[in-house]
């Protein structure tokens, strides 16, 4: 028994979680974050490394009342020519689906919503939920704790009876970073706007399992992924596979007077 218990503690000394788990009862919003601190990969680091890249994701949370803004349009960065360019990727995978007969996933980071495309006309719609640290804005390093945007395709596919498994059930995983996020990474880099300990515009972001299905009036709890309950999972799974287009957009499915209604009815 000792020799697991060791480690276990050095783990969570190391994530900062022991006052967390002293106590006998925790309410299950305490609990569910300590399951995803001890998930979370960076455990995998060095401890200093680590250690800064848990502050700094505590530091980014849009939780901090500064940090909340007022209307849909300022909180979402909203302007003509980012709708522009979201509307062209969105175009561009609708057409693919239809020309190639096939399925493609449309991510709409704002309406929490998910949609699903057959030879180009939309199938289905399911929720989601996004990461606990920033809902908005694009990934554009490691440990930023961000959603990518972008247009992606799914390169492998995880499940239980699959050669590859998930921590979250099922998943799709996609191909990010791609060129342009490369390439964006390292202009940023050489204008010296990423920290020069930072060496990768990040990976591993997928469409899992896990979430609770609720949405927008569920919680936000990954650190970038994408979340859905193991039974819209198990959905998803009968349609997509590996291959298949997944674009990730911040808004540009839906009218900006859905957006505004949506992010006040959480305010």
């Amino acid at each position: 028994m000792k020799k697991y218990l060791i480690p276990f503690l050095t783990i969570a000394l190391n994530l900062g979680i022991m006052n967390s788990v002293s106590s006998d009862i925790k309410p299950k919003r305490e609990v569910d974050s300590i399951e995803n601190k001890i998930k979370d990969p960076s455990i995998l680091l060095p401890l200093p490394k680590r250690r800064r890249i848990n502050l700094e994701l505590i530091s980014q949370t849009p939780n901090n009342k500064e940090q909340k803004k007022v209307n849909f349009e300022e909180a979402y960065k909203y302007n003509d020519e980012d709708l522009k360019k979201y509307n062209d990727w969105i175009k561009r995978t609708i057409a693919h689906s239809k020309r190639k007969k096939d399925f493609a996933i449309i991510v709409d980071k704002a309406a929490y919503e998910l949609q699903l495309y057959k030879d180009g006309a939309l199938f289905t719609t399911m929720p989601i939920e996004l990461s606990s640290i920033n809902t908005i804005d694009e990934k554009i390093r490691e440990w930023d704790g961000k959603t990518p945007e972008g247009m992606y395709e799914a390169i492998t596919v995880k499940g239980p009876k699959r050669r590859f498994k998930s921590s979250f059930y099922k998943a799709f995983l996609i191909n990010y970073p791609n060129r342009k996020d490369k390439k964006r990474f390292n202009q940023l880099k050489k204008e010296g706007k990423i920290p020069k300990d930072i060496t990768n515009p990040g990976g591993a972001i997928e469409i899992h399992g896990g979430g609770s299905g609720l949405g927008r009036n569920g919680n936000d709890w990954t650190i970038g992924c994408i979340a859905m309950s193991n039974e819209q999972m198990d959905q998803l799974f009968k349609y997509v596979k590996k291959g298949n287009k997944i674009t990730i957009v911040r808004y540009g499915t839906k009218d900006l007077d859905f957006y505004q209604k949506l992010y006040k009815s959480k305010l």
